[in-house]
């Protein structure tokens, strides 16, 4: 190995770098468990169902899963999935949001506020 290349203790300056490869290894960080694969890819999955949120708690469960899979684990690449129906749940929550725009569109107050804008003119809303 050369000097500088990843793995060699002592690279960098005061650096010591070890690389372990504990393939098939596991391990939970609050409500994010760790699973390492054969290819080295590890997959960390938030637990908190039933919709996943996201808080402070969270977001340092995720750093120190991901911390650990890199430096720990020896992982290459990590992909991050969720427990639950938070996938369906984004997905509803799109679905309705779409057909309150599409109602929206065809609103006369849409059709103002478009022929305003082309004109550089101020809406005249009239909430219809």
């Amino acid at each position: 190995m050369s000097a500088g290349s990843p793995g060699r203790a002592g690279s960098g300056p005061d650096r010591h770098v070890e690389y372990a490869r504990a393939v098939g290894s596991s391990a939970k960080f609050g409500d994010v468990a760790v699973d390492m694969h054969d290819d080295h890819v590890a997959v960390a999955e938030i637990r908190r169902p039933p919709n996943n949120f996201f808080d402070a708690d969270l977001i340092a469960s995720l750093a120190d899963a991901y911390e650990w899979a890199d430096a720990k684990a020896g992982a290459r690449a990590i992909v991050l999935c969720s427990a639950g129906r938070l996938a369906e749940r984004v997905a509803e929550a799109m679905a309705a949001e779409l057909a309150e725009q599409d109602r929206l569109r065809r609103t006369a107050d849409f059709a103002e506020g478009v022929r305003a804008s082309a004109e550089r003119r101020q809406p005249r809303f009239e909430g219809r």
